[in-house]
């Protein structure tokens, strides 16, 4: 059978969970609708996606929040540890948006501080660290 006629294959699951799937939640959105959303957005963000459909489904699932998930400070988000590295298993959590957003905010002051240290100690990295750090 061509694998355009088993669309699970490219999405990496089992046939059962791509069924399971084709649910409409609450916002009138299936579930793998969300999860190709938000895998193109993480690519047009310059952000790796290495999640599965059942990796990323599990992530909610187990969260309990899947049904709040959303833009906005109080609906749920999938964040990244420190807003960095791909999304991956491991490397995410589920959180509101407003502590995801805290953690944005944190993080770019702690770069900026970085930053200026290494731009006011030159003398003490090499090219290569300070492109690492920073």
């Amino acid at each position: 059978m061509p694998v355009e006629l088993m669309p699970w294959i490219s999405l990496r699951c089992t046939e059962a969970l791509f069924y399971q799937l084709q649910v409409i939640d609450r916002n009138g959105r299936n579930p793998i609708r969300a999860y190709l959303g938000h895998k193109s957005n993480a690519k047009h963000r310059g952000i790796a996606f290495d999640l599965t459909l059942a990796e990323w489904w599990n992530i909610w699932k187990t969260s309990g929040h899947y049904h709040e998930r959303g833009r906005g400070a109080r609906r749920y988000v999938m964040a990244r540890k420190n807003d960095l590295g791909p999304y991956a298993v491991g490397n995410v959590s589920i959180q509101t948006g407003a502590e995801n957003q805290r953690t944005k905010v944190r993080m770019h002051r702690e770069n900026e501080l970085l930053r200026g240290w290494v731009r006011q100690h030159p003398q003490h990295h090499s090219r290569s660290r300070i492109a690492e750090a920073i």
